[in-house]
């Protein structure tokens, strides 16, 4: 399962994307990956979740762009075409991080989860994809996915909902939310929710799965004070353990506000913007970021108890090196004084 669920990643880009970066053609199952002329089975009876990726921001490219109205332009014609679409999200909150898309795929194997559909806007046009649901892997990269596209999207879903009309799949569906609903964010805190570090990093070493190339990880890790390993990324927290490892390193990676509801934190309604603070030459500062601008949160679990451990300041950052750098010195700053 780990190492179909390291897959997803690739997977699920190059359906929403529509094309392959040198990253996803190293992946085989992406490139046997194939386009369908039917709909998926029992899409019509079925329980659905829409997911979204828009263009970015127009103003700035940085942020994130508007993507609930496309949900909610594509919702009627989910009505009509009897597709069930429970919840909609957005695309980065699905893909937040290792822990996330395990806790997600969870809620939504238990919620009945059988179809996705994908709605991807281009500068050009839209593209839309609906697929089997995998508890495992979101999308099983040896099934078919349905797709179409249009310059605008009501031409797109107009194609889907023919094709729902004349797929001869019986029509189950009757009560279809009206509606667009975002979709709940998951935390995946499963244990005791610290705002601090665990001594015991002083004596226990910690995993580190490499989520980017591992020179750049290691330069990074040097400023960490203790005992850390790069490890196999197939390697389930329970062989790890059995390793000698007692803690491992993950993060969120999604908007500021996502990421503060992911993991927990207050949110305020009318906040523009989030403050992160750490220390440099032992001195504080705080920097400030746009709720819409995606950032890395770091975190350290202890694998057996799944207690997190967030660290006294919130830190998260747009740049994964400087979010480690910034949990890093905090993490110093609380364990050793420096």
């Amino acid at each position: 399962m780990k190492i179909k669920f390291i897959i997803f990643l690739y997977t699920l880009a190059l359906f929403i994307t529509g094309h392959s970066s040198d990253l996803f053609a190293q992946s085989a199952p992406v490139d046997s990956l194939a386009v369908g002329s039917e709909l998926p089975p029992d899409l019509r009876s079925g329980k659905s979740l829409m997911i979204v990726d828009p263009l970015p921001d127009p103003k700035d490219r940085r942020l994130r762009g508007e993507w609930l109205s496309i949900a909610e332009e594509a919702q009627p014609f989910m009505k009509r075409s009897g597709i069930d679409v429970v919840a909609a999200y957005h695309m980065g909150d699905i893909q937040s991080g290792p822990e996330t898309e395990k806790a997600l795929l969870q809620v939504f194997d238990q919620r009945n989860i059988t179809h996705l559909v994908l709605i991807k806007q281009n500068p050009g046009n839209y593209v839309v994809r609906v697929a089997a649901f995998d508890k495992n892997t979101f999308i099983d990269p040896k099934t078919a996915v349905w797709q179409t596209s249009a310059p605008d999207l009501s031409t797109a879903l107009n194609q889907l909902y023919r094709a729902a009309a004349t797929s001869g799949q019986e029509l189950k569906n009757l009560l279809i939310l009206e509606n667009a609903l975002p979709g709940k964010l998951i935390t995946p805190i499963n244990g005791r929710r610290s705002e601090f570090y665990d001594l015991n990093l002083q004596s226990d070493k910690l995993a580190v799965q490499p989520f980017a190339d591992t020179a750049m990880i290691r330069q990074t890790m040097a400023y960490y004070p203790y005992k850390y390993e790069i490890v196999d990324p197939t390697r389930e927290e329970r062989e790890l353990r059995s390793d000698g490892f007692q803690f491992i390193l993950y993060y969120v990676h999604t908007t500021g506000e996502s990421v503060r509801d992911i993991l927990e934190y207050e949110i305020d309604p009318g906040a523009e913007s989030y403050e992160s603070g750490s220390i440099r030459d032992n001195k504080p500062y705080s920097l400030s970021f746009d709720k819409d601008l995606p950032v890395y949160k770091f975190y350290i679990k202890h694998i057996y108890s799944g207690n997190v451990f967030l660290g006294k300041t919130y830190d998260a950052a747009p740049d994964w090196q400087q979010a480690l750098t910034m949990y890093i010195a905090n993490l110093r700053k609380e364990l050793m004084g420096n």
